[in-house]
């Protein structure tokens, strides 16, 4: 073993400590960059409201409103724990226009990195309407039935880009404590479920570009659910 001189050393170990402590912290991968909540150990489709990651306009009201249109959906609750949804990435948006049939559309992202997007359309929204002279009161499940129900499968590169866009929407500040009253309009609702973590955002009538963005990409171009100017809301 070669020794060295005291100088020479006292050099290496500072220049060692040195190039060390110049290392860039690691990090933050896009999912891990906004805010977001552990599932829940309950079966329920979203967070209750004051959780500070985000809610829904409305709070526990809308909160079982919005969770009865999903069930007649069929669609999962992204929010709750133990489930398949555990292993692979989920995103949905959920788009509830109070005039309109309300949306879902559901992207699971496979091992390889495709997806598959999962598109429910309800036949009606909002309040059952009273029945006429003569007939039967309609219920629920007769209200709420599906009018669209199917899949379509996207490349890798459809796939990252639907992803990308959700990062970014996500990332939109949350105001806890959003002003001014709003009695119709429509709701653009995002979710994600991502290695047990879940995300929320609920736009109230006027969303920023990149939730819109992202909602009519889903609906028209993927989902290729036709609409008229008259029910984007």
């Amino acid at each position: 073993m070669i020794a060295c001189k005291p100088v020479f050393c006292l050099f290496s170990v500072t220049l060692l400590i040195t190039t060390l402590g110049c290392k860039k912290p690691q990090q933050l991968t896009s999912e891990q960059a906004f805010a977001s909540t552990a599932c829940s150990s309950l079966t329920e489709y979203f967070p209750a409201p004051n959780s500070g990651t985000g809610e829904l306009f409305f709070g526990s009201d809308q909160v079982e409103w919005e969770r009865n249109y999903l069930q007649h959906m069929r669609e999962p609750p992204l929010y709750a724990c133990g489930s398949q949804l555990d292993t692979q990435p989920q995103y949905r948006f959920l788009w509830d226009r109070s005039l309109s049939q309300p949306i879902a559309i559901r992207l699971h992202v496979h091992p390889d990195g495709r997806g598959t997007l999962f598109i429910r359309e309800l036949a009606n929204g909002g309040l059952i309407p009273p029945p006429r002279p003569g007939e039967v009161a309609q219920t629920w499940d007769q209200w709420l039935a599906l009018k669209t129900d199917k899949h379509v499968d996207l490349s890798l590169d459809q796939t990252r880009r639907v992803t990308q866009l959700f990062q970014v929407v996500f990332q939109h500040p949350f105001d806890p404590r959003a002003i001014g009253m709003s009695t119709d309009g429509s709701d653009w609702i995002f979710e994600s479920r991502v290695e047990g973590r879940y995300r929320l955002r609920d736009f109230r009538n006027v969303p920023p570009q990149s939730a819109r963005t992202l909602g009519l990409l889903l609906v028209q171009e993927l989902g290729g659910i036709p609409l008229q100017p008259s029910v984007i809301y």
